[in-house]
């Protein structure tokens, strides 16, 4: 699934092609997503009422959605599933502010900065990744799978 020509704009990407950095083994292959950024124009100017940003095989699952009033979504649950992850995935939404967002490869090398404004989105799939509040009273919302297993488990510094 092409995620470009499927309307997203800013996707990063993995960019090396070496399999072996700083002693870490990595088994990928080169285009693999990294990160999508979903900017709020996007959701503005989307021609559909849902738009599936994130690909239907990651961890953590975002749509966009533009609806007009009356739409109904009718009660439901979901069902149990085991799921397993081996990694930690996750969102943010700016709702007031912005954000530079860092992103690094799998190797750590630096990939660039992107700021993120009011209404943006931006899931993280893998790679590193930094933020600096650039305003006051920046307000996101932040979302991750879980469990939390602490900080000595979940994080290295790059």
């Amino acid at each position: 699934k092409d995620l470009v020509a499927n309307g997203l704009r800013e996707v990063v990407y993995i960019t090396y092609t070496d399999n072996k950095k700083r002693n870490k083994s990595y088994l990928k292959e080169v285009n693999e997503i990294l990160a999508i950024i979903y900017r709020k124009e996007d959701l503005i100017n989307q021609e559909k009422s849902r738009f599936d940003i994130t690909p239907e095989d990651k961890f953590i699952q975002m749509a966009a959605m533009k609806e007009s009033k009356g739409r109904l979504f009718p009660a439901h649950k979901h069902l149990s599933q085991e799921r397993n992850t081996n990694l930690t995935q996750e969102s943010l939404i700016i709702l007031q502010g912005s954000i530079k967002a860092t992103f690094h490869d799998l190797d750590d090398s630096f990939l660039g900065n992107f700021i993120l404004k009011e209404g943006d989105s931006v899931v993280l799939f893998k790679g590193g990744h930094g933020f600096e509040i650039l305003e006051d009273n920046t307000l996101f919302y932040e979302h991750k799978n879980g469990p939390y297993n602490g900080l000595e488990r979940d994080k290295e510094p790059i």
